[in-house]
């Protein structure tokens, strides 16, 4: 039995400190010491703790402080050891899934068929399967698809998966994922994310009606080596983004800057945008598209590589009037920078004359 010294007051001024470290902080977690120290005549266990202070607890135990914060999943095994203490602590945790930020996490060599057929179904999934060092097994392919046909409780996920596998996940995920809010894809070509134009396989394309043409709780998004030509009318329905990323895609005859700025259009929240092509030279083809103009308000971020035409015509057609944030590498080739001279100079953070040197 764990005991702690108490008297009639500790729980209050307890439940007080404790509950700072939502806002506060680690620092207001030490007023729980101070509480301690001044009431030592009685002991008592720390069952007198209401469920509310336990929760703020456990979510100081797990949180860590030195990751950003949107990228954070707590690992099973952490908040597996608080559910094995007693009976008590294991209904406060499971009852409360979202508050904790728990997740029943599926990786390399996890048992996935066991293990959801263990834990309640309130628990979310996590997919991850992205280390570079690790290679995934037959075991571990059947894994990445029996968790992604969970479509209701997949909150994230982050694979990369081989050419060959990729079919499978495009298709899989042509359902509906009602609670997603996290997804990176990245396809693993002759296994390298940058494989060579010449020696890599041809990706599979994702489908027009993926995650059932409907993402309205994704916040984070992110494709590498993945085609998607549909992309801007996928956008449309994706308006709580917060960031995007498209990378290594390709230039010509995917999605033209008309579109990509259609796309965009309604992300009245995206706050980072990345765009990166595959290395070519960008030929614009006739679109049947209307030309518009539209306003980022909230975005900060913007990373761009590829060619300087297609940006040329991207940023003629944009303003991000918050961007402190900008990154532009271009391919080596004639460079036309027009348009970005006009973006700089109507962009606050950006004023030309606040740039003193470019590589």
């Amino acid at each position: 039995m764990m005991t702690l010294p108490w008297n009639n007051n500790v729980v209050s001024g307890l439940s007080s400190g404790v509950a700072g470290t939502s806002t506060g902080g680690p620092g207001n977690f030490m007023n729980m010491g101070k509480v301690l120290s001044k009431n030592c005549r009685y002991g008592v266990t720390i069952d007198v703790l209401p469920d509310n202070v336990f929760l703020d607890i456990f979510n100081f135990c797990l949180r860590d402080f030195t990751a950003p914060e949107l990228e954070v999943i707590q690992p099973t095994r952490k908040w597996r050891i608080l559910v094995h203490v007693c009976q008590r602590w294991r209904r406060i945790v499971l009852a409360s899934p979202r508050r904790l930020d728990l997740y029943l996490s599926c990786s390399y060599g996890t048992p996935v068929r066991r293990i959801l057929g263990s834990w309640p179904v309130t628990l979310p999934l996590a997919i991850d399967y992205t280390d570079s060092l690790s290679r995934l097994t037959h075991r571990d392919e059947d894994s990445i698809i029996f968790a992604l046909r969970r479509t209701s409780r997949v909150h994230r996920i982050d694979i990369h998966v081989p050419g060959p596998l990729s079919k499978k996940v495009a298709d899989v995920m042509r359902r509906s994922f009602p609670v997603l809010t996290h997804l990176h894809l990245a396809w693993d070509l002759d296994g390298s994310l940058e494989p060579s134009l010449e020696s890599r396989d041809v990706p599979s394309v994702i489908p027009s009606r993926f995650l059932g043409g409907s993402a309205p709780h994704l916040q984070h998004f992110r494709l590498r080596n993945v085609p998607f030509p549909d992309l801007p009318t996928f956008l449309l329905s994706a308006r709580n983004l917060i960031t995007l990323k498209v990378e290594n895609i390709c230039l010509n005859g995917c999605i033209s800057p008309e579109a990509m700025v259609g796309g965009l259009a309604v992300l009245t929240r995206l706050m980072t945008l990345s765009i990166a092509f595959e290395e070519e030279k960008f030929s614009p083809s006739p679109s049947d598209q209307t030309p518009m103009r539209i306003t980022l308000p909230a975005l900060t971020a913007f990373h761009y590589r590829g060619d300087s035409e297609y940006l040329e015509d991207f940023l003629a057609q944009i303003d991000m009037p918050r961007v402190d944030d900008l990154r532009i590498v271009y391919f080596m080739q004639e460079i036309e920078a027009t348009q970005l001279s006009r973006f700089l100079d109507r962009t606050e953070n950006l004023k030309l004359d606040q740039f003193n040197r470019a590589k």
